[in-house]
C-alpha cells in the first residue's frame, strides 16, 4: 500500500508535466517521441484511475499533490501557491503580519525552525534556532508541506497556538503555548560599546534599510571611540538580496566583488560589487554565525571571510543561497521557482545541496572530508570550505541549557519574578547584577509557586537564573538597551569574540590566533 501511495504523486506529476509539455513547449516534446511516450503511458494511467478506480477520486486534490511532490523533488524552496497562499506571501513580504516570530524550513521534510526573530513571541516563548516542531494544536506536522504549516501557526493577534518541539540534546518532548502577535522586523534592535574599543552591532534581519542602519550604527561607536567590532547575525534568516549587498558595502573596498548568482534564465547570472570605500578599512572584525544564519546572512559572512576582511566565528550556517522567482499563474496564483543560486567571491556554492532521500542521521554524522577547499582571495591565501553554507574560521560550542532552566523560561519564571521583584525593590541601580539575595528571592518564589526542583537540577542551572534575572529586571525597568547590555554580559561568545579582538590589531591578527587555537586543539 506503501508504494503504490507513493508511486501516485509522480503518475500524477507527469500528467501535469504533459499539459505543461504540450501547451508551452508543444513542439520540443514533439521532437523527443520517448518523453512523449513516457507521458503518454502516465496519462493512460491516470486516466484509468480516474475512471475506474474503486472510489470517485478528487482530481483537483491530486493534482495539487503531484505538484508540490514534483516541486520538492527540485528542492524545498520551490513552491506552487495558489491565490489565498499567494496573497500571504505578499502579507509577509511587508514586514508586518500576526503570527509567532519564527522562520521556518523542512529540513529533511522535517519542519524545523530557521530562527526565531528579534523580541517576538516565539523568542520570549524560548524557541530556538533547529527546534522540530513535531505537532501543531496536537496534530502531528509529518508530510506537512511548507504552506500549510505557515497557514496553521499564523492567525489572528491574541489567539494562541499549540506547538510541540523536539529539540536536539533534549529526551522529552517540549510543548508551547504561544499567543500570536503583530511582528515588526526591526533589522537593527542594539548597537553600543563592549568594550574599551570595540563596538557591537546586532543585525537582526536584512529588510528594508538594513544598510543605511548598519551604516550608521558603525559611525556612531567610532565617535564613542570603536576601533573593532563585532556583528552578531546569529539567528538572522536573511532578507533582501539588496541589503546584503548595502550591509557588505559597508565593511568591503570599492570594487570588491560581494556575492555573484548563476542560473540559466535571462539577467539570473549577475555579479554585486561594493561601491564604496570601506568605512572601516583595517579595523579587526568578527562576524558572529550559527545554524540560524541564512541567506543574506551568508552573502554578508561569505564576502568577509573570502576578501580576509574579518573573522568568521560560531557554527556553520544554515546553507539557503538560492534565488526564487515568481512566474504569474494563470489560476491566480504564482510559482515561487528557484532560478539561480549565490556563489561567495572565491566561488563557493552558499547553497546546501537538496536530496529529500538523504537520511538526516547519517548528514549529522558526515566529516568535513566531503568539504572542497576554496582559497581565500584577500591577499593571505587561507583555505575556506565549499559544501554549502559557510563553514566558521572558528568554531565556537553552542551555549547548553539544561532542562529545568528551558522549563523555567518556558514558563515565564523569570519574567513573572522580576515584575514581583522590582514591584518590591525600589531605587535599583544599573547595571543589575543577581545577588545570592535575589537567587534565595527566586528560590522561595519557585516554592511557592509549587516548583521544587531537586538540588542537582537547581545547582547546574544557577549561573543561568542569574543571567535571565537579570535580563527581565534590566528590560523592566530600563528597556531594550539595558536588557541587550545583560544579555552580552553573560554571553559567552561574545566575549570569546572581545577577547579576541582586545589583543588584535588587524584582521590578519585575528586568523592567526584562530590558527593557534586549532593547533592547541589538535
Amino acid at each position: 500500500m506503501k508504494a503504490r501511495k507513493a508511486f501516485l504523486p509522480v503518475m500524477v506529476a507527469a500528467f501535469v508535466c504533459i499539459a505543461v509539455l504540450l501547451t508551452s513547449f508543444g513542439l520540443k516534446a514533439e521532437k523527443d517521441g520517448s518523453l512523449m511516450q513516457s507521458l503518454r503511458l502516465f496519462s493512460e494511467i491516470l486516466s484509468n484511475a480516474q475512471s475506474k478506480y474503486v472510489r470517485p477520486i478528487d482530481a483537483e486534490k491530486l493534482i495539487r499533490t503531484a505538484i508540490d511532490a514534483m516541486l520538492n523533488e527540485l528542492d524545498p524552496h520551490s513552491v506552487y501557491m495558489d491565490e489565498e497562499e499567494f496573497k500571504e506571501l505578499r502579507i509577509g513580504t511587508k514586514g508586518e503580519f500576526g503570527g509567532l516570530g519564527i522562520t521556518i524550513a523542512l529540513a529533511k521534510e522535517i519542519l524545523t525552525v530557521i530562527s526565531p526573530l528579534e523580541d517576538t513571541p516565539a523568542i520570549k516563548a524560548g524557541i530556538h534556532a533547529g527546534d522540530r516542531i513535531v505537532k501543531i494544536e496536537g496534530k502531528s506536522t509529518k508530510g506537512i508541506t511548507l504552506k500549510e504549516a505557515v497557514k496553521k501557526l499564523r492567525g489572528k493577534p491574541g489567539t494562541k497556538v499549540n506547538i510541540t518541539i523536539e529539540r536536539e540534546g533534549l529526551e522529552e518532548l517540549l510543548e508551547f503555548t504561544i499567543e500570536r502577535a503583530i511582528i515588526k522586523i526591526k533589522p537593527v534592535p542594539y548597537s553600543g560599546m563592549v568594550s574599551k574599543d570595540v563596538g557591537y552591532i546586532r543585525l537582526a534581519r536584512f529588510s528594508r534599510d538594513s544598510g543605511i542602519q548598519v551604516g550608521r550604527a558603525v559611525d556612531s561607536l567610532r565617535t564613542v571611540g570603536a576601533r573593532k567590532f563585532i556583528i552578531d547575525i546569529r539567528n538572522n534568516s536573511g532578507g533582501l538580496l539588496d541589503q546584503a549587498v548595502q550591509v557588505s558595502d559597508v565593511f568591503l573596498d570599492k570594487g570588491e566583488e560581494i556575492v555573484s548568482t548563476k542560473g540559466r534564465i535571462r539577467g539570473s547570472s549577475r555579479r554585486f560589487h561594493a561601491r564604496n570605500a570601506s568605512r572601516i578599512k583595517d579595523a579587526p572584525l568578527v562576524i558572529l554565525v550559527n545554524k540560524g544564519s541564512a541567506s543574506a546572512s551568508e552573502i554578508l559572512s561569505g564576502a568577509v571571510q573570502d576578501w580576509d576582511r574579518g573573522l568568521v566565528a560560531g557554527t556553520p550556517t544554515f546553507g539557503k543561497g538560492s534565488v526564487q522567482t515568481i512566474i504569474p499563474i494563470s489560476t491566480g496564483g504564482g510559482l515561487k521557482l528557484t532560478t539561480a543560486e549565490w556563489y561567495t567571491p572565491s566561488g563557493r556554492l552558499i547553497n546546501k545541496p537538496h536530496n529529500p532521500d538523504e537520511d538526516e542521521a547519517a548528514e549529522e554524522d558526515s566529516t568535513d572530508d566531503s568539504e572542497e577547499e576554496f582559497h581565500t582571495i584577500g591577499g593571505l591565501n587561507r583555505i575556506v570550505y565549499g559544501g554549502g553554507g559557510i563553514t566558521p574560521d572558528m568554531v565556537l560550542t553552542p551555549p547548553e541549557w539544561t532542562e529545568f532552566g528551558t522549563e523555567l523560561y518556558r514558563d515565564r519564571r523569570f519574567f513573572n519574578f522580576s515584575v514581583k521583584f522590582t514591584a518590591a525593590h525600589k531605587g535599583i541601580k544599573r547595571p543589575f547584577k543577581a545577588t545570592e539575595s535575589t537567587i534565595d528571592e527566586f528560590k522561595s518564589y519557585l516554592k511557592d509557586n509549587d516548583v521544587t526542583p531537586s538540588a542537582a537540577e537547581l545547582d547546574s542551572t544557577l549561573d543561568f537564573i542569574a543571567w535571565m534575572i537579570e535580563q527581565e529586571v534590566s528590560s523592566s525597568l530600563w528597556g531594550t538597551s539595558e536588557k541587550y547590555e545583560a544579555i552580552l554580559s553573560g554571553d559567552t561568545w561574545v566575549k570569546e569574540a572581545i577577547a579576541l579582538l582586545e589583543i588584535s590589531h588587524a584582521p590578519k591578527d585575528l586568523f592567526a590566533l584562530a590558527e593557534k587555537g586549532k593547533a592547541v586543539e589538535e
